[in-house]
């Protein structure tokens, strides 16, 4: 591809619109075998297209149809000199190996023909992609509905169950579109997007090219574009973790959630003394946290689980606005259970859960602001100071 990338670089610096490359069938026959000894699929073993076009120029290739000996053999009949580059005797380079060795010995012991037989095999098998391509391009627009659009995320139930040949090549398409690409990603890639969909692995991701961050939750598999490192090499995980917590973020406001996520050592203390002494409202701007703490009902202008109603008696001490922490509990009417196994019951996604926001009395959870609404809270007593919580999500 990166000589492809040449060729367009040079058409467009001459004003081209086209650049004919001089492939011929020996060559195909050298890439089929170099692609089949690096475990190529169908779309490899196809070798090379006579013509493509290639981010808008098109590559022809005229000698696609003749062999090596064809053209010597017009240029000894009209008596042209050529020259043929040292490297190609190079026996360091694989292709070269195959074309002074492995070749050769195919013709001698198995078959004569063998250039003809890899060039014939090469056409059937276009055609047959040529024809999946097509069903692929189908079931494409009708699964997803894309329409033209980028898709950021693909829900793992409309391909499951496809076969494995059809999910490949959809993923294939998915991930060339996503990343602009005129070609395909590597095998390795597209097999780790595939045990992303087939096993039930939520949590999972899968980095392509260090440019884009699949991630599987619970139904979909999310993508976001990665911001590749002034310096080569791998991503800190740190940054990762990152990505992958605003992607979710953002996928689950596309759903219509809403959740409030805040740094993982995030912890602020309200003492029990300052809850009593409120008269009508107090403002709380913690880090960019907007919180307001109110003696009256707010009138109900926004979602209930941005909402909760505080009871002052009965707390001991204080309360506090803080991320989870080991031996959290959370009561709800059916009874108490862990905070871990309320969120992932809830299915939340688990880059999400250091994060979460909570209001804690001792390592009693009394309230998820976005997952656990007031209403499925323990109903409020009657008697007593409430403290009416207000967060802006």
């Amino acid at each position: 591809m990166l000589r492809y990338q040449t060729f367009v670089r040079v058409a467009r610096r001459i004003n081209a619109d086209a650049v004919a490359v001089a492939h011929h069938k020996n060559d195909l026959a050298e890439t089929i075998l170099l692609q089949l000894l690096r475990g190529s699929g169908r779309s490899g073993l196809i070798g090379f297209a006579p013509r493509i076009l290639y981010e808008g120029i098109r590559i022809v290739r005229p000698f696609y149809d003749i062999s090596r000996e064809q053209i010597l053999q017009f240029l000894k009949a009209i008596h042209c000199e050529y020259r043929i580059d040292s490297s190609n005797e190079d026996r360091r380079y694989l292709r070269n190996r195959i074309r002074l060795e492995l070749i050769p010995m195919l013709a001698s012991r198995y078959n004569p023909n063998i250039i003809e037989t890899l060039h014939r095999t090469a056409e059937l098998l276009a055609d047959e992609d040529a024809y999946l391509d097509k069903i692929t391009a189908h079931l494409y627009e009708t699964l997803f509905n894309s329409k033209g659009v980028r898709l950021t995320l693909i829900p793992v139930e409309y391909l499951d169950n496809l076969p494995v040949a059809l999910l490949r090549r959809l993923l294939r398409r998915w991930i060339m579109v996503l990343l602009q690409h005129s070609h395909p990603p590597s095998m390795a890639d597209i097999e780790s997007v595939v045990y992303l969909i087939k096993h039930n692995v939520p949590g999972k991701y899968h980095l392509v090219e260090n440019r884009l961050l699949l991630y599987r939750d619970y139904s979909h598999v999310l993508a976001s574009e990665v911001q590749r490192p002034k310096k080569s090499g791998r991503i800190p995980q740190k940054k990762i973790n990152a990505l992958i917590r605003q992607t979710l973020l953002n996928h689950l406001a596309q759903l219509g959630y809403t959740f409030i996520s805040v740094s993982e050592d995030f912890r602020f203390s309200l003492p029990l003394k300052e809850l009593k002494h409120i008269k009508r409202k107090k403002v709380l701007n913690l880090s960019g946290l907007h919180c307001t703490l109110r003696t009256k009902k707010p009138v109900q202008k926004k979602s209930r689980r941005f909402i909760y109603p505080l009871t002052i008696e009965g707390l001991s001490d204080s309360v506090e606005l803080r991320t989870p922490a080991k031996g959290d509990v959370i009561t709800l009417r059916g009874g108490t259970k862990s905070l871990s196994r309320y969120l992932v019951d809830r299915k939340i996604p688990s880059p999400l859960r250091p994060t979460l926001l909570l209001l804690c009395h001792r390592n009693r959870v009394l309230w998820i602001p976005g997952v656990t609404p007031s209403k499925s809270l323990p109903p409020v007593p009657k008697k007593g100071k409430i403290i009416y919580f207000e967060l802006q999500p």
